[in-house]
């Protein structure tokens, strides 16, 4: 088997009898959940002032494993049967152009940004907060979010002026996620 087609198989949920497959989503959806705690906890003034160094270390292992599994989802990506009967490029573009790709890159983005722009710093918490939204790949529950942007933006290309019905309801939860930041942020 080709190692680009084990990578896809291995980075789709899917195969439930594929041990290491089931390893690879357990341990991404633990790394996941566990970023989410770690920007909750930075928002305590003295739980940041004690582990900021602790912090900024998890920061960088998080998005170099996130980094490296968005780019082998790329790579891979042509494999996929969404994307088997295109080019390697037309296929490589229309994966990172799904929600979900789209998701992957700005759960990462912040921190590269950082890197070379001055931020908010609450701001860049509320992005690295759609990590969560990572979480859509394996929980139907939180996939409801991302299948309404999803319908939401055919629409929008259908040129139907009708917005989806719940899509007001997820741009009101990521506004008082965003006032929760700001009530307790330790800038």
């Amino acid at each position: 088997m080709k190692l680009r087609k084990r990578t896809a198989e291995l980075l789709e949920q899917g195969h439930h009898m594929d041990r290491a497959s089931q390893a690879l989503n357990l341990l991404l959806i633990l790394l996941i959940s566990m970023n989410v705690v770690a920007i909750f906890l930075e928002t305590v003034p003295s739980v940041h002032a004690q582990y900021q160094q602790a912090f900024r270390y998890f920061e960088i292992f998080s998005v170099a494993v996130f980094t490296i599994e968005y780019l082998a989802r790329v790579w891979s990506s042509i494999d996929l049967v969404e994307t088997r009967h295109t080019s390697p490029v037309v296929g490589r573009i229309r994966y990172m152009l799904t929600p979900i790709a789209l998701i992957d890159l700005v759960a990462i983005l912040p921190f590269y940004l950082s890197l070379y722009v001055t931020l908010d710093l609450r701001f860049l918490r509320v992005l690295r907060l759609l990590r969560l939204f990572k979480l859509t790949r394996y929980s139907p529950a939180l996939g409801a979010p991302l299948d309404v942007v999803q319908k939401e933006f055919n629409a929008r290309l259908r040129k139907t002026d009708r917005p989806h019905p719940a899509a007001g309801q997820h741009v009101t939860d990521m506004k008082q996620l965003q006032d929760i930041d700001r009530g307790y942020s330790p800038c």
